[in-house]
């Protein structure tokens, strides 16, 4: 079926009438799009500040855990090795790995690899750091924050 709306021998007003009834009808709608795309844009950026929100309450968690797992170490003479214990705790708990090797700490803190491992089984003794194998072989630990 073929429409006569917009054919040439109409008489003029009355293709304007239909002009302006779709610009009305495009109006009206337009609107409640807009609004719904100003909706969705809204909802998507306040999920983007939760989020950043949920990044930065965890990055405080961990900027703060080292403390806490300090806090939690009872080692006899810890006034002596307390640097060289926030040294350790630090390079675990502030790394981009959950896990870190005895020489990838060593390279971070500069310390012994003995008083490196020394510092690990006292902390595993106490509770706060854990090891295990990679699949290399390798010793691995990471920090335990309570």
């Amino acid at each position: 079926m073929k429409s006569d709306i917009v054919s040439v021998d109409q008489s003029g007003w009355y293709n304007y009438f239909i002009f302006g009834g779709l610009c009305l009808i495009t109006a009206i709608f337009s609107d409640k799009f807009i609004d719904s795309i100003g909706e969705k844009l809204i909802k998507k950026v306040e999920d983007v500040e939760n989020t950043m929100n949920e990044i930065e309450d965890s990055k405080n968690e961990i900027d703060n855990a080292d403390e806490i797992v300090f806090e939690n170490v009872t080692v006899e003479n810890k006034d002596e090795s307390e640097e060289d214990i926030r040294k350790v705790i630090r390079a675990i708990v502030n790394s981009k790995y959950s896990y870190r090797t005895v020489m990838g700490i060593q390279k971070e803190t500069g310390l012994d690899k003995n008083r490196i491992i020394e510092i690990l089984v006292t902390l595993r003794e106490n509770g706060t750091a854990a090891s295990k194998k990679n699949k290399r072989g390798n010793g691995i630990w990471k920090i335990i924050v309570k």
